[in-house]
Order: C-alpha cells, then structure tokens, then sequence
C-alpha cells in the first residue's frame, strides 16, 4: 500500500466537493453561546446528544446511531467489524478510493464490479459475489455524479449475502435517502455526512443508521470520546438549521445546470449529476489543464490516472462568481 496523497497546490479548491457556498451560520451561533470551560472534560463516548438530535429527526431510535470522526472513521469501522482477513468486500468501477483504502488495511481482497453505460450498476455481477461479505456504495456516486435506480438498490439489498452499506454523503443534493429502508433490511447500513452539503466538513462528523443489532456490533469496536465536543454540538445544531441546507441545495441545483451548459459549449463531455460536482471528460489533456488551471489559482480534480477515466475532471460546483471564476480561466486554458 502506499500512503493517502491529494495535490495540493496552491489555489481556489474546487477539487474536494466541500460546500464553497460560504459558512454555515449554525458555526458562529453555537461559539457565541459556548462556555470554554466545557472543554476541561471529554465529550460525551458516544455523542449522545447528536445522537438524540438524529433519532428525532429521523424518527428512529437511537440505538440505530452510531457517529464518527467523519464517515470516514466509520468505513474503516464498518469494514474492520464485518470483514475477515481474505473475505471479499465488494464495490462498483469507479466509486470513491477510499472505500478500497480501508478494506486493503484490514485485510480484505477487494473485488470491483464495472459500472455499465451510463454509470449503473452492473446487479447480476454484484449479485454474483456468493461469498463476498460486505459490499458499499456510495449514491449519489463519486466521481460520477449520478444516483442508482431504486430497483436496483432494493433488488441488492434483497439477494445479497452480505451487509451492504449506502453512502449517501451527497444525497441531500439528489433530494432522497435511503434511511427509511433500515426499517425493512436487517442488512442495510447507511452512512451520511455533515462535511457536504451541511458545510462542516472542517468538523468532521459522519453518522450511520442501521438495525439495532448491527450498529451494536459496530459498538464493541468504536473508540469512545472520537467525536470532539464543539464539533458535535454544531452538528446538532445544524441539523435542526434547514435555511442554510435549503439554500445550498437549491442554489447548487441551479449553479449545475448552467455550469452542464457552459462547460459543454467549451468542448467537455459532462456527465449528468445530482450532486454538487460534475464529472466532464475534458478536450485536452486532463493534466494539462489541471496543470493550466493551477498556475490560474484554481484547482480541479485530474482522474486521468484511473482506468475508465482517460483525460476526465471532476469539479465542485460554487457559486455564481466563482464558477464564472472558473469558466474564465477554462476559456483561457483551452485556447492555447
């Protein structure tokens, strides 16, 4: 294995899917009303008062929450509950890195379904897994931007042997969630993110929704105090904050529909999305002009390296003066 790496060039990010909206204002409430003094003490083991927060407003118990140091944490705690060393942990081609990362450092043999045209998942050849133990996907996914077919999903859920797990970090973006389903699935977990469209993502906080019995085994293996108490106390309040949310996606939602146009009348293959970033297959050479852009204080993210992906980019949606910023400089870039 070799260490986690990400450019990291001087310049505008719009590489990371991070929120580029502007602050949460949930940020400046919460310091505004908390005591310092609170800080002498850790935070509670397990994020009680988050976890309060989320079963009300998913009307589940809490028992059904676990949260994480990111949902990050909680992938490599799900994968290192669930997996054996040699047991096969399941994903589709191209999804997010990460998911591979974390099942290669506990052991797992990582197996990889192609996606088929138009980004969807290949069902019969997930299904054919018989001995997998875990598979994960994220919907919407990353890098593509497109959501799976519910039929697809529930079909999986159903027939597979194992546990499956739905990243749903950009789903607030797509306007579903798949949470309701922990109701019928004692094999489903799904993982959600305050790092997107809630703005955090310099908190880090992530939680998962399950059956009772399976985030109890998640339980056995968590770190208690892991999530700091400034960061779960904005969380909470940002949860119960829908203006900002509202705003974000409705402003994205209109900001990906000009920016598809725009980016399409330049000469780039872009790719339908429901999520705050676009995938484009770019008229040049995609390191070129990740190479172009930066020396123009914008960075994008280059996936030339990866297989199905030759010359593509991914770009994280802003708003109206930024992505102007960025069409600018595309413009400029491509014309040499």
């Amino acid at each position: 294995m070799t260490a986690f790496q990400s450019d990291e060039p001087a310049g505008f990010r719009m590489d990371t899917n991070a929120n580029l909206l502007g602050a949460n204002p949930v940020v400046t409430r919460f310091i505004g009303q908390f005591d310092p003094l609170d800080l002498n003490d850790y935070p509670s083991p397990h994020s009680d008062l988050l976890r309060k927060k989320l079963s009300q407003f998913h009307d589940l118990d809490p028992k059904q929450f676990i949260v994480g140091n990111g949902a990050d944490e909680l992938l490599d705690l799900i994968i290192k509950c669930f997996i054996d060393p040699g047991d096969d942990l399941v994903m589709p081609d191209p999804t997010f890195g990460m998911y591979e990362v974390f099942g290669k450092a506990n052991c797992a043999d990582i197996l990889k379904v192609p996606l088929k045209d138009g980004w969807e998942l290949d069902v019969d050849g997930i299904l054919k897994a018989k001995k997998a133990t875990l598979l994960i996907l994220a919907n919407p996914n990353n890098p593509t931007g497109n959501a799976y077919r519910d039929e697809d999903l529930e079909r999986i859920v159903n027939e597979f042997n194992g546990i499956v797990v739905l990243d749903e970090a950009y789903s607030e973006y797509a306007g579903f969630s798949h949470i309701e389903w922990t109701r019928r699935f004692d094999n489903l977990i799904v993982l959600k993110t305050f790092s997107k469209a809630y703005g955090l993502a310099g908190l880090r906080v992530g939680y998962a929704v399950s059956p009772k019995k399976l985030i109890a085994h998640l339980y056995k293996a968590k770190a208690p105090y892991n999530v700091n108490t400034i960061s779960e106390g904005i969380a909470a309040m940002a949860l119960m904050e829908k203006k900002f949310l509202v705003s974000t996606v409705r402003r994205i939602n209109h900001e990906r529909e000009k920016m598809t146009r725009k980016l399409g009348e330049l000469g780039f293959g872009v790719y339908p999305s429901v999520t705050n970033f676009l995938l484009a297959k770019s008229p040049i050479k995609s390191r070129t002009l990740w190479n172009r852009l930066c020396k123009k204080g914008i960075v994008i993210r280059d996936l030339g390296n990866a297989p199905r992906l030759k010359d593509h980019v991914r770009i994280t949606l802003g708003n109206p003066a930024q992505n102007a910023k960025l069409l600018r400089a595309l413009g400029r870039s491509l014309s040499k």
